[in-house]
């Protein structure tokens, strides 16, 4: 809970800062360490803080990181007991990282 409030704190003075940019870097970075806090954190967001475009791309790089730790821990723990779980997280990364692209050209301005 209060990793939750400093990011909400945290969100604002990036935002006064660095604009709505600086927002959506936060969101990865705060997101690299806990997804679920990034998520909580962009939907108690004030409207117009951030555009919808530009912190749906900051989530999808919070959940690749995420998805790349875990893909990381499968390797090294499961091994060839967890290829199949692997491979499937792997797909799942690909498509997501194929898609990050079409939302970027699609921001306005």
């Amino acid at each position: 809970m209060t990793f939750l409030a400093l990011a909400v704190v945290a969100a604002g003075w990036a935002e006064g800062r660095f604009g709505e940019e600086g927002v959506a870097v936060l969101i990865l970075l705060m997101g690299s360490l806990d997804v679920d806090a990034a998520i909580v954190t962009v939907g108690g967001l004030q409207p117009g803080l951030i555009s919808p475009g530009l912190a749906a791309l900051a989530l999808g790089g919070t959940v690749l990181a995420n998805m790349a730790v875990k893909l990381g821990i499968t390797l090294v723990y499961a091994r060839r007991l967890g290829a199949s779980a692997a491979w499937a997280l792997a797909a799942s990364m690909i498509t997501l990282i194929a898609s990050l692209p079409f939302g970027w050209v699609s921001l306005p301005g």
